[in-house]
């Protein structure tokens, strides 16, 4: 049933010109977007969206709960996303064998240092290293 509610607000569009005749103020920028999308930004209730939306379908109040909580976070799960793929990708990146951390003039020598020693073989690690060590300092 959520899934079906879910399913209805992301394929739902409205334009800024129509949600304004709504009383929902969003960017005149002609962009359209999803049910979902307007109860993130604005935190708008499912009497709301039903008000522009009548079609909807209706499963009870707990049910529309649980869909203003998902629309609230669906923002942050996708930047929580967008910030795993980055993490994965950072990941494949390797960092030479050879390289010589002393033309880095943003690290300190002791940071350079404990780099040398540790010789991290992705980016990943190396940022890991840099954070840990730059706290511990």
């Amino acid at each position: 049933k959520l899934i079906h509610i879910l399913d209805h607000l992301k394929s739902n569009l409205i334009s800024p010109n129509e949600a304004s005749k709504h009383d929902i103020k969003i960017a005149q920028d002609g962009v359209k977007r999803s049910g979902i999308e307007l109860m993130a930004q604005r935190n708008l209730n499912m009497a709301k969206i039903r008000q522009i939306w009548p079609m909807l379908p209706s499963y009870g109040p707990d049910l529309d709960d649980q869909v203003e909580i998902d629309a609230h976070y669906s923002g942050y799960l996708k930047r929580q996303s967008h910030d795993i793929a980055a993490f994965k990708k950072d990941e494949g990146i390797k960092i030479p064998d050879k390289i010589d951390y002393d033309i880095f003039s943003g690290l300190s020598n002791e940071i350079k240092s404990k780099l040398k020693t540790v010789r991290p073989k992705t980016l990943v690690i190396f940022f890991r290293n840099y954070v840990f060590y730059t706290i511990d300092l």
